[in-house]
């Protein structure tokens, strides 16, 4: 069904429900669009209304806890490592050492390309010997190949070794560049991720209505209802800061990237790293 009047939204929507996001601190505004960063993958026709009822309101969703709290930065997870009697090293959300796990789970699987293609990736000491022996070429051409490029379980992943005795100064300075480098050569694109200080991204999540915004999506999503611009924008913005072609050229682009997990995770680091209450 078409939304094309004001009067056809639920009746539990109310933009003066959201009043006190402008008043909340910079962790309580994140937390609220933390906890509704899902809600637009998620179609629930009997929770549809869920976030217009709460408004800024919303409570903590049990899915995702509260950001802050979470143990997953790398400090925390170095303290709970060393802290264990087990063999760890800490690691972070896209950089972590090789396991024994990782190597297991290449026993088996075949390479998707190179030149044993449709072969196992691990080549046996013994076998590796006879191929030097007989084919010294083939040996360098074969035991050269990146896992990355062999194995279809490390898509858009690059197994690699770091050798700690180099100092920070080259080893950021080869990594920044190897990055792109790999991107290219992988054919992955890199993440979408918003720019801009969390004040200015704050400001925007403020001035866009985002997290009223997301509610209404998320009500129409569920009910299978397409609410037009027009509705959006008399809705959203009553006393006329933002017209109807606002929404699809500024607001919901600004939207789309802001609930990336990687602008979630960008600005909640800054965030604890600033220690804002």
């Amino acid at each position: 069904m078409r939304i094309n009047n004001k009067k056809q939204l639920p009746k539990e929507f109310s933009l003066s429900k959201y009043d006190s996001l402008c008043e909340m601190s910079d962790k309580d505004l994140f937390r609220q669009l933390y906890w509704r960063s899902d809600d637009l993958n998620v179609i629930s026709k009997e929770c549809s209304t869920y976030g217009l009822e709460f408004g800024a309101s919303y409570p903590v969703n049990d899915n995702f806890g509260d950001p802050f709290k979470i143990n997953n930065n790398i400090k925390e997870r170095s303290q709970r490592n060393n802290s264990d009697s087990k063999l760890r090293l800490s690691y972070g959300d896209g950089i972590r050492p090789i396991s024994r796990f990782d190597l297991a789970s290449l026993t088996d699987e075949k390479s998707i390309s190179g030149v044993f293609e449709g072969k196992d990736i691990l080549i046996s000491y013994s076998d590796a010997g006879k191929l030097l022996e007989d084919n010294s070429d083939l040996f360098w051409n074969a035991m050269l190949e990146p896992i990355s490029l062999l194995s279809g379980a490390y898509k858009g992943m690059v197994l690699a070794s770091i050798d700690l005795n180099d100092p920070d100064e080259l080893l950021l300075d080869d990594f920044n560049s190897l990055i792109k480098e790999w991107r290219k050569e992988l054919k992955i694109k890199e993440p979408d991720l918003l720019s801009g200080k969390w004040e200015f991204i704050r400001k925007r999540i403020l001035d866009y209505k985002i997290i009223p915004l997301i509610d209404l999506m998320s009500w129409a999503k569920s009910n299978n209802y397409s609410i037009t611009y027009e509705v959006y924008a008399v809705s959203l913005f009553p006393d006329g800061e933002k017209g109807s072609l606002a929404i699809p050229q500024t607001i919901l682009p600004f939207l789309e990237k802001i609930l990336s997990i990687n602008s979630l995770e960008k600005y909640k680091r800054e965030i604890m790293s600033n220690n804002l209450i």
